[in-house]
């Protein structure tokens, strides 16, 4: 491991008293993911027609009225049936250091599943010690610093392929945001609602000026508006950086309510000038409304938010600021984050058997199935070992996990079938691996 500044086996990163950036991405997410609401849908139309994002410029008429439609017949639609991730990254800059390389202070994976209609949030704490391609090892926040450090503007690609590295899957997109218009969007769309669980009191609150000043915020239901907003987000005095993580997501889901309110239409010129002010992506206009539209057909109950916890890493320094993952809890955490949610809600217990001479088939296959998410229970061999092709039984009707498994294990329709009893067997689904069986990939989610 590459160490910055070791003393006495302890790791040293040089540490900065850096501020909550990307409440922004969350309230960005909460407008285009909340399930089902118009309001995304109407915004994203209007983000088309009255500004220019990115490298294209389209025009889509906006809706003379709010219709609860949103996206017009005459909109993008998103084409493709690949999952895609997003990485969203918060900057955490003063006015002063405008184009200089800086951290990214929050560091949030959007995943959305367009052929199971899925989306999920992953959070990854700043201080994640990882490797930085051509950098050495590193807090995961410096793969922006180092990439802007390479080349001006390089910043999102490095940061991308660093969380590629670390999670095993693609990155296809970015959006990068800073703090500066989050007050006045918060603003904007009226405040949000917060049950604040306990008091908090920072008396270090960091300010635009380099000053410090004291803040506190009581417990119970509040409406905040965004400077109190970004406070209770951004202050890290009270806990740590897995307690605002958790604050982070409260705000989302109540800059998600806030958003589903009727009267939020008016509030989208507004909101436009800010966001085009805020935003860097990569993602052209087009692909903005497509996804818009994709997610206005997303039920809430498909959609999944989760983080990295304490439990989860390794405190090498005991103070938060070098944390190793565990990689088996992180394979649990993201199996739940990137699987079929229909799969998750049946819960099928799965029996992996060999049915070729191929010594240990059974054993991997069953092993990368467990990292994808599924609960394989039992392992064994089949009744005879020259099965020429890979058959998928289902005996308690959990179509929805049998197709998954078909999908992933390439096994053909004419091999899917389902069985009235269950026989010998005392699981949901048995697999029975042929000479034609592959071992999936378990970081392809």
């Amino acid at each position: 491991m590459t160490q910055m500044g070791q003393q006495k086996g302890v790791l040293k990163p040089r540490r900065k008293n850096r501020s909550f950036a990307s409440l922004l991405a969350y309230v960005l997410i909460a407008i285009f993911v909340a399930g089902g609401i118009y309001a995304g849908c109407i915004f994203a139309s209007s983000v088309a027609s009255m500004i220019e994002i990115g490298p294209v410029s389209i025009s889509v008429p906006r809706p003379p009225a709010p219709a609860i439609s949103g996206i017009t017949s005459d909109s993008p639609v998103w084409k493709g049936d690949e999952r895609v991730n997003i990485l969203l990254l918060g900057l955490d800059q003063r006015e002063d250091q405008k184009g200089q390389p800086t951290r990214s202070d929050t560091i949030i994976v959007l995943t959305i599943d367009p052929r199971t209609k899925s989306a999920g949030m992953l959070s990854l704490p700043r201080d994640l010690w990882v490797p930085i391609p051509g950098h050495g090892e590193n807090k995961i926040n410096t793969g922006y610093f180092f990439g802007e450090v390479d080349k001006r503007g390089n910043g999102p690609i490095l940061a991308m392929r660093t969380v590629e590295d670390f999670l095993g899957i693609p990155i296809h997109h970015y959006a990068v945001v800073d703090f500066q218009g989050f007050e006045k969007l918060i603003d904007a769309i009226g405040g949000v609602t917060i049950d604040v669980e306990k008091p908090i009191r920072d008396d270090e609150y960091p300010t635009p000026d380099y000053g410090t000043i004291s803040i506190y915020i009581p417990a119970g239901v509040q409406h905040m508006d965004g400077q109190r907003a970004l406070q209770y987000a951004r202050t890290r005095h009270a806990d740590s950086d897995f307690g605002r993580i958790k604050r982070q997501q409260q705000v989302l889901i109540a800059a998600r309510n806030q958003v589903m309110r009727l009267d939020i239409i008016p509030k989208l010129p507004n909101m436009l000038g800010i966001l085009q002010e805020s935003i860097k992506t990569d993602l052209a206009p087009a692909d903005i409304l497509a996804l818009a539209g994709l997610l206005r057909e997303i039920d809430s109950e498909n959609i999944i938010s989760r983080s990295i916890e304490p439990s989860m890493v390794n405190d090498v320094n005991g103070d938060g600021t070098v944390l190793i993952v565990k990689r088996n809890e992180l394979a649990k955490l993201m199996a739940e984050v990137f699987s079929d949610p229909r799969v998750r809600r049946e819960a099928a217990s799965i029996e992996v058997q060999n049915g070729t001479s191929r010594e240990g088939l059974a054993n991997s296959t069953a092993t990368s199935l467990k990292n994808l998410g599924y609960d394989v229970e039992k392992i064994g061999n089949a009744d005879r070992s020259d099965y020429r092709e890979s058959t998928i039984i289902d005996f308690a009707g959990k179509e929805a996990t049998t197709n998954s498994l078909a999908k992933l294990l390439n096994v053909p329709s004419k091999n899917v079938r389902s069985a009235s009893a269950k026989g010998s067997a005392d699981v949901d689904i048995l697999v029975i691996l042929g000479q034609d069986a592959r071992v999936p990939d378990s970081t392809s989610r």
